[in-house]
């Protein structure tokens, strides 16, 4: 009987597991979106590295202006390798994701061809690249802007009551902030 039991025991579990059967294969949601996220950290990291350079070396001051370039060249590079060697994109190989063609019908899943890669690549750079261009294109119409390219934030603004104009002896070139002698606690 003890047999019997566990055979049924086993049947049960075998249905249960076909009735809430998950796709192993198939990622989840975190971890699609931790591989987007990923991706969108490098080029804030890609320009403050440009940065430090240009700061470190005078002669690399240009390629701040072209941030923008050099991240796109660098990401094709990049995505590239992994691409024909891994069929995924860094960050998705960084989260062990592998890209394959999905077929109709239930197939077998077959691995990318040539063309798959270079469509993945040109979605992987060149989209974001476009976006970004025009996202910079489009703040530059909307918003003011000094020649460096960042927005030019007043600090004191002279038309609320609550907020003056910073004494003269404060915005000398020597100190940007007031004296240490000045500064009190607000009184209640």
């Amino acid at each position: 009987m003890s047999l019997s039991s566990s055979t049924a025991a086993a049947a049960s579990d075998a249905a249960a597991t076909s009735a809430t059967s998950v796709d192993v294969y198939r990622p989840s949601f975190f971890e699609m979106l931790a591989q987007e996220r990923l991706i969108l950290g490098l080029k804030p990291a890609v320009r403050y590295a440009i940065v430090v350079l240009a700061r470190r070396y005078p002669w690399l001051v240009n390629l701040v202006e072209y941030h923008d370039e050099l991240h796109l060249v660098l990401m094709y590079a990049l995505e590239k390798h992994y691409l024909e060697h891994y069929d995924a994109s860094f960050s998705e190989n960084f989260y062990g994701l592998k890209r394959v063609r999905a077929h109709a019908g239930g197939r077998e899943n077959t691995p990318l061809s040539d063309s798959d890669r270079k469509r993945a690549l040109l979605m992987l750079t060149l989209v974001p690249y476009l976006r970004s261009r025009m996202e910079r294109y489009y703040q530059s119409l909307v918003s003011p802007t000094t020649e460096d390219g960042f927005e030019n934030f007043d600090v004191y603004n002279a038309e609320t009551e609550h907020q003056r104009a910073p004494p003269e002896r404060w915005t000398s070139a020597a100190s940007s902030s007031p004296p240490a002698a000045s500064i009190r606690r607000a009184s209640t």
